[in-house]
């Protein structure tokens, strides 16, 4: 898979700056600067919805898309970044985010 290598390269960060509002979900973060991809796993049997919440430490993101789904992601939020998902039992999401501000 493409993205796997898309990830591995841009290198996992201890800091997430981010955060999920549903404690069955676990978030990772990978790279830095203008590109930046969020994973998020449901390690449980039932689909679960969270909000990914981007910490204002971190640059704006102008635009972000689910890799392995390949659809638009949408942001929302004035003061931070706001993300809302639907994740299927056992499933990943790979949300990429780009910025074109000055990167974190």
């Amino acid at each position: 898979m493409p993205v796997l290598v898309e990830i591995n390269t841009a290198g996992w960060r201890l800091l997430t700056l981010a955060s999920t509002s549903n404690p069955n979900t676990w978030l990772e973060r990978f790279g830095e600067g203008h590109t930046t991809y969020l994973t998020i796993f449901n390690p449980t049997s039932c689909i679960q919805s969270t909000t990914v919440s981007i910490d204002k430490r971190a640059a704006t993101p102008s635009d972000a898309n689910d890799t392995l789904d390949g659809c638009i992601v949408n942001l929302s939020g004035p003061e931070s970044v706001h993300i809302d998902l639907t994740i299927g039992a056992e499933h990943l999401k790979v949300i990429k985010t780009n910025t074109r501000g000055k990167p974190c």
